[in-house]
């Protein structure tokens, strides 16, 4: 199985994140603080982004580790 991902920014702010993950703001800087969400910042006091290349880096070592939840090979009538 092979996945491809494509990436519209490299990198984006807590707001845009946030808009598009349906979640507030504050929510995403709770994540980055926590260390769950991966972000880039310039330096000390500057504004921070969600770093998308290496949240995409880690979904896709994620999906590469699972297994199928349904076997279909085991479910009768499906072929």
């Amino acid at each position: 199985m092979s996945i491809n991902i494509c990436l519209d920014l490299p990198q984006m702010s807590a707001a845009e994140y946030a808009r598009r993950q349906g979640v507030s703001a504050d929510s995403v800087k709770q994540l980055m603080d926590s260390g769950a969400l991966p972000f880039v910042q310039r330096g000390r006091g500057c504004v921070r982004y969600v770093n998308m290349v290496a949240l995409a880096a880690q979904a896709a070592q994620l999906a590469g580790n699972q297994s199928a939840w349904n076997q279909p090979q085991q479910i009768e009538g499906i072929s």
